[in-house]
């Protein structure tokens, strides 16, 4: 491999996605999702329902509350 180049391999274990909002590849482990077949589903599967109920969102809500409170 030439030095100072990118290269992209494929994972099959750890998905990446690129967001161009942060200028950075997320991969799975740092999100949550599966395989979304149909617009129906994509309606459905992130919503804001289901954010909220992700256990590091709680985690993240409740210590930002507890130090306000502080």
């Amino acid at each position: 491999m030439e030095r100072n180049k990118v290269y992209a391999e494929f994972c099959s274990y750890n998905p990446a996605i690129f967001v161009p909002e942060l200028n950075k590849v997320i991969f799975g482990y740092e999100s949550w999702w599966s395989e979304i077949t149909t617009e129906e589903e994509l309606n459905n599967v992130i919503t804001d329902h289901t954010i909220e109920n992700v256990w590091y969102v709680k985690l993240l809500k409740s210590m930002l509350n507890a130090n306000k409170e502080k």
